[in-house]
């Protein structure tokens, strides 16, 4: 129970591990089977632990190309259009709020199918299948 607790708290994140996250800041989320899907969404504005974010774009690397696979980075401020997710925020190309948690002091976001992170700058690899 101890650290179940202690693992509650850490997860909150300390005043220090908010003001990590600032309006601007790109999220990072890879996700899938057999593939890897890639999407980046923006912070429009944080409140306490809670942030605003949208999707942005992305582009290919260029010489990254594989099979079925390339590298990619983010459009900073290349929102998408609107359109329908399916009922799934994450999936709708709208601003849509999420609660900021955090793990060793890194900002996270829970998402389906695992968590986006702080971009740290560095291409991210996708894949697709035919």
């Amino acid at each position: 129970q101890e650290q179940v607790a202690k693992r509650k708290v850490e997860r909150k994140g300390t005043d220090e591990d908010l003001e990590k996250v600032k309006p601007g800041d790109i999220f990072d989320w890879a996700w899938g089977y057999d593939q890897t899907n890639v999407q980046f969404f923006q912070v429009l504005e944080r409140n306490g632990h809670q942030v605003t974010v949208q999707e942005i774009g992305q582009k290919s690397v260029l010489g990254s190309a594989g099979f079925m696979s390339d590298r990619t980075l983010p459009l900073k401020d290349k929102f998408l259009d609107s359109q329908d997710g399916g009922g799934r925020p994450e999936h709708s190309n709208r601003p849509f709020k999420k609660i900021l948690k955090f793990s060793g002091g890194k900002p996270f976001l829970p998402m389906p199918y695992g968590w986006c992170e702080l971009w740290d700058g560095q291409e991210r690899y996708c894949s697709w299948y035919a």
